[in-house]
């Protein structure tokens, strides 16, 4: 009986020990006046894992927030915005692109949580949080920041009076220019007089004025400076502003810089195109897939090339599933399908198809209901996140129901731990009340996200009568 107990109690260490994904919290820094959080997080596994949703929790400890808006609240350039209400909240926004980072690698990422307190009356306070989703489940919430009235107050304060600013604007220090660029916003110029001053100082020979400049022009939405923010990508090689006009292009969505963001794309290193990934993807226009389709057949020897080049054709891809693009589906599948095609390559278009849905439902749309063969194909892959992301693809469409309970059960027996618990929590909701038992077992193994997704399954379930 002892021998028993101890071989269970290793099977269990076993289970856990082989299988589990593990991420280590490197770094985090939160910023009061951007109300940014920077994290880092190293990646402790042998394979790679994703981040697919961002997060934030807003807690209030008193204030109302019923009156005119009066304060002037932080618009940060940042990897992702969560904004929350004036309430007790969580928000949750899908990480577009996929966050990545590969075995043995660290990520730098940022959040900023944007509490919408700008009609706030009088006093105030609340606790403020960012949460990250890994794709296998796990949820990391990073430690809980006060933001009081007087945090935004002081972001709101004006400290120079309009001839003060036009005097600093002309000084010959590039801190005294940044200083009033900051303060243009508080300042009682008409939108004429700040689009001048502005034009001028994005054409100063210092970069960190011209970069204050674009962020000025960010903070007060004035498109009509829109061509000069682009020229000066085209013309500067100073990496921080690079990435400040990369930003700043995104979030004013400038169409006219899709050209030159996408051949920085293509030319530039890996991290600058992960950037620009993100800003195209988020820049929701119809000319971004229509150029990404031609770049894609330009470059389709990337995805049989070297490692660099796998992952810019990577982007290309998921850059065309994020848009979902019908007119890209065959071109995908030719990827998929290719014996050539690196495994990472197909790796991260599965990932990011999967990154697409967001629910346990059999979903309807015609884009990810093409990849029906693909999803099939790839469930005996020898990469087990590979099975991972196609399990949940296969379940999620419109299979006959027989053929799903084929797979559930065969995902039972499967060596990956989250793979098993992934079917577990699929027979739950497609109402497979024969897997009641099996998942019954997983229960009793599992903690954290794992048990309470696959718990939540076993209630909707009937175990058979013996």
């Amino acid at each position: 009986m002892v021998k028993l107990k101890t071989l269970f109690l290793i099977a269990i260490i076993n289970l856990f020990c082989a299988d589990l994904f593990t991420q280590t919290l490197v770094k985090s820094k939160f910023d009061k006046n951007t109300f940014t959080f920077e994290l880092t997080f190293e990646n402790e596994n042998d394979y790679t894992i994703f981040i697919d949703k961002i997060g934030a929790i807003s807690q209030v400890n008193f204030g109302n927030f019923n009156c005119e808006p009066k304060l002037w609240v932080p618009d940060p350039i940042s990897d992702f915005t969560v904004n929350v209400s004036a309430k007790s909240d969580t928000s949750y926004i899908m990480a577009k692109p996929l966050l990545k980072i590969e075995p043995g690698r660290t990520k730098s990422f940022t959040i900023s949580v944007v509490p919408e307190v700008a009609n706030a009356c009088g006093s105030w306070a609340m606790d403020l949080s960012a949460l990250v989703k890994f794709h296998y489940g796990y949820t990391f919430q990073a430690a809980a920041e006060l933001i009081m009235s007087q945090d935004v107050e002081m972001l709101s304060f004006r400290v120079h009076t309009d001839d003060e600013l036009q005097v600093l604007l002309n000084n010959t220090n590039p801190a005294e220019k940044i200083k009033a660029i900051n303060e243009l916003k508080f300042s009682n110029f008409d939108q004429k007089t700040i689009e001048a001053f502005l034009s001028s100082k994005l054409k100063d020979k210092d970069a960190g004025v011209r970069s204050a400049a674009a962020l000025a022009v960010k903070d007060m939405n004035l498109n009509s400076l829109s061509d000069q923010i682009v020229a000066n990508l085209f013309s500067t090689s100073v990496e921080s502003e690079v990435e400040t006009l990369i930003r700043v292009i995104g979030k004013q969505k400038i169409t006219k810089g899709i050209d030159p963001l996408i051949g920085r794309m293509i030319n530039g290193d890996i991290e600058e195109a992960q950037l620009i990934t993100k800003v195209l993807i988020n820049m929701e226009s119809f000319d971004v897939p229509s150029k990404i389709r031609y770049v894609f057949l330009r470059h389709i020897r990337w995805a049989t090339g070297n490692e660099l080049e796998n992952e810019k054709f990577s982007l290309i891809c998921n850059i065309l599933i994020n848009y979902k693009d019908k007119l890209s589906v065959n071109n995908l599948k030719k990827i998929l399908d290719d014996m050539e095609t690196a495994p990472e390559v197909k790796q991260n278009i599965l990932a990011c198809l999967a990154s697409l849905i967001d629910t346990y439902e059999v979903v309807q749309d015609e884009f990810i209901l093409s990849f029906k063969e693909e999803y099939a194909n790839f469930l005996n892959d020898k990469n087990s996140f590979v099975r991972y992301n196609s399990l949940n693809l296969y379940l999620a469409t419109d299979f006959d129901t027989k053929s799903k309970s084929k797979v559930i059960k065969r995902s039972f027996k499967d060596s990956q731990y989250q793979i098993k618990c992934r079917a577990a929590v699929w027979a739950g909701q497609l109402g497979f009340d024969e897997y009641a038992a099996e998942i019954k077992t997983l229960c009793n193994l599992a903690e954290g996200p794992e048990y309470e997704e696959m718990a939540d399954a076993l209630i909707k379930l009937r175990e058979p009568e013996e």
